[in-house]
C-alpha cells in the first residue's frame, strides 16, 4: 500500500520555482496537493486545490490547513 495515498499536503509558494517541482513530485507520488500563492499556477500545472491570496490572510491558511498531513513552506 501507498503511504502517500489519501494523504494530502499543504504547499504555500506553490506557483514558484520550487513549489511547482515540490507539487509535481508529491502528485506523481500519490499525495493530494492543496497550494496556495499569491500568483495562479502556470497552464499545465494539476494539483487538487489552488487558492490564491495573501500570505497574511490567517483565515484562509487556517482553512487550507485543516486536514493537512504535512505543510511545505516555500514562500
Amino acid at each position: 500500500m501507498n503511504d502517500a495515498a489519501g494523504k494530502r499536503v499543504l504547499i504555500i509558494g506553490s506557483s514558484g520555482a520550487v513549489g511547482r517541482h515540490v507539487c509535481r513530485a508529491l502528485k506523481n507520488a500519490g499525495y493530494r496537493v492543496a497550494g496556495f500563492d499569491r500568483a495562479p499556477m502556470p497552464d499545465g500545472f494539476d494539483i487538487d486545490d489552488m487558492r490564491i491570496g495573501s500570505i497574511t490572510d490567517g483565515a484562509m491558511l487556517n482553512e487550507l490547513a485543516q486536514g493537512a498531513h504535512a505543510l511545505v513552506h516555500l514562500a
